[in-house]
């Protein structure tokens, strides 16, 4: 079953075409890894699976609905970047953070109930965050932030994830960890994960195949392909 279904997406900002023509298909339970420069037009993909964005043409389809129907914003989870998201100030504790993950699902001013309590909990302990729970969110490291965004997803119960640069400004020790967790989700949850990206040599050893975005186009490759034949695939991200 396709989770993410795309077919022929056009879209311009203005008379900028950034998107031209493009299809995939995202089956569910796959690791994705979407990889392209900047302006590459992968960030903009990225907005149009999320419906922040509308194609000029062409059609989506998530869980085998077509966007416009689509209804089921629970079963997508979306980790940002963690830059700029939280400064000094920011008064939310971990577990308040999570909790927003569990937002969509609930009707307007209703509380949280004793399940979503269990979900939180769940969810800050898949990303081993449960003793910091009470701790302010400023109060953490920058990868203990990205895994309170990955445990706010999560709280949600989602069936896909969708992932945008998420270890950016993030140390290489503590990138190794996270891309382990990505894994756990992926293998041992069943998550169907797309991780947009710059870096090829590291997402290229993580996802089950990448996508590499240049001038709104789409290239699949597999991990094979770009041992064989890295030079080319990394100068496919760098076209004009």
């Amino acid at each position: 079953m396709a989770a993410v279904l795309a077919r022929h997406l056009y879209f311009s900002y203005g008379h900028d075409q950034v998107i031209n023509n493009l299809s995939f298909e995202i089956r569910k339970g796959e690791y994705v890894g979407l990889i392209g420069q900047n302006g590459s037009g992968k960030s903009t993909v990225l907005k149009l699976l999320l419906g922040l964005l509308k194609p000029s043409r062409g059609m989506i389809e998530l869980l085998g609905s077509p966007m416009n129907k689509f209804k089921k914003w629970d079963k997508i989870g979306y980790v940002p970047q963690r830059s700029g998201i939280f400064d000094k100030t920011f008064p939310a504790t971990v577990e308040e953070i999570v909790a927003m993950g569990i937002v969509g699902r609930k009707k307007l001013f209703h509380t949280l109930d004793a399940q979503d309590q269990d979900d939180i909990t769940e969810a800050l302990g898949e990303v081993d965050l449960l003793p910091q729970r009470k701790k302010l969110i400023t109060e953490l490291s920058g990868g203990q932030q990205q895994r309170v965004l990955i445990a706010r997803a999560l709280a949600g119960k989602p069936e896909i994830l969708f992932l945008d640069e998420p270890v950016v400004g993030i140390d290489t020790v503590v990138q190794r960890k996270f891309y382990d967790l990505l894994q756990h989700l992926n293998k041992d949850l069943g998550l169907t994960m797309l991780l947009v990206s710059h870096d090829l040599d590291i997402v290229a050893h993580e996802a089950d195949y990448l996508m590499l975005m240049s001038e709104g186009e789409v290239c699949k490759c597999t991990k094979d392909m770009i041992t064989k034949d890295k030079k080319r695939f990394t100068s496919f991200g760098h076209r004009h």
